[in-house]
């Protein structure tokens, strides 16, 4: 995706933002942010390192991506709620080709007591690239007594 003068898209020309993302997430971002018509979107510059042995957006920087963005729309969503992913299906529907500015969101489709089952959608320009749903599960934070990498009650006392 370029501009009229033939340089590449600058997501900051359209009002996006460098999301926070960390950890893994640099390696394959920067990973940016909007909100569109109230719902938060993400997206990401397809780069030559996102490419596969075609030239096209690796499928697994996609999936990268989705877990990414659908989850954390769930966040944004749902008040910041800590969670990881249990489960994630992502049906391929077109390319994502280098210099596309991919975008990402999800909704809630349902939530109980300890999981949300989630849907979105990855887009590139003009097109769908991928459908995704997926169970989320409820953690505590990490932090936090009984949560995973926690401390425990009895190391409390």
């Amino acid at each position: 995706m370029f501009d009229s003068d033939g340089k590449p898209y600058d997501p900051s020309s359209d009002g996006w933002v460098p999301d926070a993302a960390g950890g893994f997430m640099t390696l394959i971002g920067p990973v940016w942010r909007k909100s569109v018509d109230d719902v938060i979107r993400f997206g990401m510059l397809a780069q030559q390192k996102h490419a596969n042995h075609r030239g096209i957006v690796h499928g697994g920087a996609i999936m990268s991506f989705a877990d990414y963005a659908v989850g954390m729309s769930m966040v944004a969503q749902s008040g910041n709620i800590n969670q990881v992913t249990i489960q994630l299906d992502v049906n391929f529907v077109s390319a994502a080709l280098m210099g596309d500015f991919i975008t990402g969101w999800g909704e809630v489709v349902r939530r109980t007591s300890s999981v949300m089952f989630l849907r979105g959608t990855i887009e590139a320009p003009g097109r769908v690239v991928a459908t995704v749903q997926g169970i989320w599960k409820i953690v505590r934070p990490l932090n936090q007594p009984g949560g995973p990498g926690g401390i425990t009650e009895q190391e409390q006392q």
